[in-house]
């Protein structure tokens, strides 16, 4: 059974993490800090035009600059057939060359990426940030 004395202690630990919880996330919601994306850019490890690395080696597209939209894109849909709209999700470890890996143009609404075999095209609309992978 718990001591009525540490009752008090309990309850401001309680109190206190709640308080830093709420905090954390008001700071976030109104884009002045984002704590969990903070977090991923410590064993993040850049390997040129927005790409990078992370510990055990998957690559990975940073969004940088973009208000609270600021992300990290591990997987996004391949498209193997323009005509066609069916796609498969793929790990960008698995697709992007990073010897060819170059940004060819950008516009309001879009940034293209190209390597010798893909081409990657970041959107920011309402919806928020997307990218999207097509075979050349």
């Amino acid at each position: 059974m718990i001591k009525k004395s540490y009752l008090p202690k309990i309850f401001s630990y309680l109190a206190g993490s709640t308080c830093w919880l709420i905090l954390l996330g008001i700071l976030k919601s109104s884009c002045i800090i984002n704590i969990p994306l903070y977090i991923d850019s410590l064993w993040l490890k850049p390997l040129g035009d927005d790409l990078v690395k992370n510990l055990i080696g998957d690559k990975a597209f940073r969004v940088k600059g973009c208000g609270c939209e600021d992300k990290i894109i591990f997987v996004s849909p391949y498209y193997f057939n323009s005509d066609d709209d069916s796609y498969r999700l793929k790990n960008l470890t698995s697709i992007v060359d990073i010897t060819s890996w170059r940004k060819t143009g950008s516009d309001t609404v879009s940034t293209t990426y190209t390597d010798n075999f893909h081409k990657y095209i970041l959107f920011q609309n309402s919806d928020g940030i997307s990218m999207k992978v097509y075979k050349k």
